[in-house]
């Protein structure tokens, strides 16, 4: 998974890959999925009000992880805690874009 310091390029498959730009990014959000005997942690991104899911076993999910780590202000040891407890989902918000006041309604 290409990672730089602008966006990603997330290939799922062969056939289907999403790039986006990190100014896209509305909100980041993580989560572990219990599959029986291990546990998968993932990561997912609110981009244009299309939700972009990334599983731990993904080809670059660590650099990806890094990579976040760098762009946005995310909650530290964020990813300890959602390991912890085993089986439970420990969903957590990382990130959230404030909306800008000025393109507010009133």
């Amino acid at each position: 998974m290409p990672t730089c310091e602008t966006g990603a390029t997330i290939k799922f498959d062969d056939r289907t890959s999403m790039a986006f730009s990190w100014r896209d990014v509305r909100e980041i959000r993580t989560y572990k999925r219990d599959l029986l005997t291990t546990d998968e942690i993932r990561l997912a991104f609110l981009i244009d009000n299309i939700w972009c899911d990334v599983a731990e076993d993904v080809e670059g999910f660590a650099a990806l992880v890094d990579q976040i780590g760098r762009v946005f202000p995310l909650p530290e040891a964020w990813y300890a805690r959602v390991m912890q407890p085993p089986f439970a989902t420990n969903e957590a918000t990382l990130y959230r874009r404030e909306e800008d006041s000025s393109t507010s309604a009133s």
